[in-house]
């Protein structure tokens, strides 16, 4: 961000300072955001005053202390402030709508039955509208888009869509803010459910600076955090097409033996019906089967279902020690529906990795506990983060000079400096001679 150089801009700088700070230490005081931002009492004093003037905090109530009198303390107004978060998926097209903590206040679901442009657009705004509907009155903040496939982030764009016909570089933010006027970010839906498991997640992910979270069901994709920060690419981190066997099937990328084909749902079941056409027999009839299909009979004990959840969990540990070999990764957290048969991958998983690794260290593998909210949920987080960093606050009013007037005159008298110039940045704030005469005054003049 860009140094402030002028008055207003600091004290755009300070608003945000501060209103990530209550946001980051709510329930929290005058004196403990002072303390944590540095800023002056006087700036932090007046400064909450106009944050919950304008909406944005709302104080919580009065916490006692040992001896003085007891401080009032800040949270984030979540009564009156809003996002929007919204998953684009092929089985269907999820929204809710947070607070600014977001904590989820609403949830819309809608199935695709038209798996084209139009059929995915009519349902996208359908749901939109029915949100934004039901919070008339409500300020919104933006609107956050987890999509699946392949994301511009810059561009707000979604490149390719899997499955949907005559989706092809679609300027989704662009749509959304020509027809409702509201910011909008588009993201890889791994990088949402990443920001989801940070804040609401049992693996402890937020506890480290190197990490990686994989999403596996119909296909896999992957977001990634290096020194604290998630890893934004223009067309994501296609960890799901990574090469694991050059004499495997062919992907639906066109390529061969991508990891999609052993690890993802609907591998497993092409890697199922491949076997049974062609392999060994299992006993079973063939069709019809999908994935819930083959992991019950790996369950029961089936040998064929059994060494296609053993085959995919030796490939991702190959694929996974590959992005460790490269990234000095500390944790790996898996989410989505495939995790629900983790009892059939997951050994196999880890010794592979651990096989593969170039350098043997511990790398803590967790399984997500988040419901099917979390990509939206973290695209509305996503939203709320924005608006919080780079939110415009209005100009301040003018205020009434004429008491720090008389009051710089009292003080150059007193001090000595009557008829003199001052140099520049020379003040009159004097903390230990009048520190409250100049508070008094301050609470009338500044911003």
């Amino acid at each position: 961000m860009a140094t402030p150089f002028n008055s207003a801009q600091i004290r755009q700088s300070n608003l945000r300072t501060l209103l990530l700070a209550v946001r980051d230490k709510g329930p929290v005081s005058k004196p403990e955001l002072q303390a944590y931002t540095q800023l002056s009492w006087g700036a932090v004093s007046l400064l909450t005053g106009d944050l919950e003037r304008m909406g944005y905090i709302v104080p919580l109530g009065k916490r006692g202390g040992a001896v003085g009198r007891k401080a009032s303390e800040y949270v984030i107004n979540t009564s009156d402030n809003f996002a929007i978060g919204i998953e684009l998926h092929a089985l269907g097209i999820r929204l809710v709508v947070t607070d600014l903590l977001g904590k989820p206040q609403k949830q819309f679901f809608q199935h695709i039955l038209q798996m084209d442009y139009e059929g995915v657009t009519d349902v996208l705004f359908e749901l939109t509208d029915s949100a934004l509907k039901s919070m008339e009155n409500r300020r919104i903040v933006g609107i956050g888009i987890a999509a699946q496939g392949v994301v511009d982030y810059e561009t707000k764009t979604s490149l390719y869509f899997p499955r949907v016909r005559g989706w092809e570089n679609v300027p989704l933010g662009k749509l959304f803010e020509e027809r409702y006027n509201i910011k909008t970010l588009v993201m890889h839906d791994p990088n949402c459910i990443l920001d989801a498991e940070k804040h609401f997640g049992t693996s402890g992910l937020g506890k480290y600076k190197n990490a990686a979270l994989l999403r596996i069901d119909k296909g896999i994709g992957m977001a990634m955090m290096i020194d604290g920060q998630v890893n934004i690419l223009p067309s994501g981190a296609e960890i799901g097409h990574i090469c694991v066997n050059y004499n495997g099937p062919r992907c639906v990328c066109g390529n061969y033996g991508c990891l999609s084909e052993y690890a993802s749902l609907d591998g497993i079941v092409r890697r199922y019906y491949e076997a049974v056409g062609n392999g060994p027999q299992s006993g079973t009839e063939a069709p019809p089967a999908d994935h819930h299909f083959i992991a019950t009979r790996a369950q029961a004990g089936d040998q064929l279902c059994r060494s296609l959840f053993d085959m995919m969990g030796s490939y991702l540990g190959v694929a996974l020690s590959t992005v460790c070999n490269l990234f000095p990764l500390e944790q790996i957290v898996l989410y989505g529906e495939a995790t629900d048969y983790k009892n059939l991958f997951d050994q196999q998983l880890r010794q592979s990795l651990y096989d593969h690794l170039y350098l043997k260290r511990e790398i803590q593998i967790r399984y997500s506990t988040l419901n099917v909210q979390a990509p939206a949920v973290g695209a509305a987080l996503s939203v709320c983060d924005s608006f919080l960093r780079k939110s415009s606050f209005p100009r301040q009013e003018k205020r009434n000079t004429e008491p720090a007037e008389r009051f710089r005159q009292a003080f150059d008298l007193r001090a000595g400096y009557a008829g003199k110039k001052r140099s520049v940045g020379q003040g009159y704030f004097c903390n230990d001679r009048c520190g409250g005469l100049v508070g008094i005054v301050l609470k009338h003049t500044m911003a």
